[in-house]
């Protein structure tokens, strides 16, 4: 595996070599490799307008949806490392995850609402939803990780009934992924949830 690879680079590189390929499919609508670049390519630049960069990170107030898989690539293509809060989990648990973490902003959609009663700056991905197919003006990162910095921080549920925070580096998400697809064989049609 090439060590200098990122969440950002591995997804870039897989927009460079099938750029009209299907990325992401909810329901009964696809969404191709450069569809998901342009849209998580926008809201990236609006993250890193508000600071998110190199360990900076967001914290993603969403339910599991195609919104927040552009979440994920949007923090990555900023440079920072997102922090997955369940808007269902109870108030404390999120209160308690955001003051450790300490987001530069919470990243949700209009529909979810999250954290717009918080003093941080909230970020509504669903506001950069590409209204064509264009990708003009969009670049491909805003900023570029380095294998060491971290991709994402997970709270687990606390040996001590306090959650922890697990800082992941993307060195850690690109070989698990990388060796995920050699050692099951995956090709360019398998899909993976």
């Amino acid at each position: 595996m090439d060590s200098s690879a990122t969440l950002v680079s591995l997804f870039e590189d897989r927009v460079a070599a099938t750029p009209d390929a299907p990325a992401l499919e909810f329901g009964e609508r696809t969404w191709t490799y450069r569809q998901v670049d342009a849209w998580a390519g926008a809201a990236a630049r609006q993250l890193a307008d508000l600071g998110v960069g190199p360990e900076a990170r967001v914290a993603l107030g969403m339910r599991r949806s195609v919104e927040l898989v552009i979440g994920m690539v949007a923090v990555a293509k900023a440079g920072g490392a997102y922090v997955p809060v369940d808007p269902d989990q109870p108030a404390e648990r999120t209160d308690y995850i955001l003051g450790t973490a300490d987001p530069v902003c919470v990243l949700t959609t209009r529909g979810e609402g999250f954290g717009t009663e918080s003093e941080r700056s909230v970020v509504f991905v669903d506001d950069f939803v590409p209204q064509d197919d264009s990708t003009a003006g969009y670049p491909l990162h805003v900023a570029s990780p380095a294998p060491e910095h971290t991709a994402y921080v997970i709270f687990t549920s606390g040996s001590t009934g306090r959650p922890k925070g697990v800082a992941v580096p993307h060195r850690a998400v690109a070989n698990q992924l990388v060796w995920k697809v050699a050692a099951f064989g995956l090709g360019p049609d398998d899909a993976v949830l």
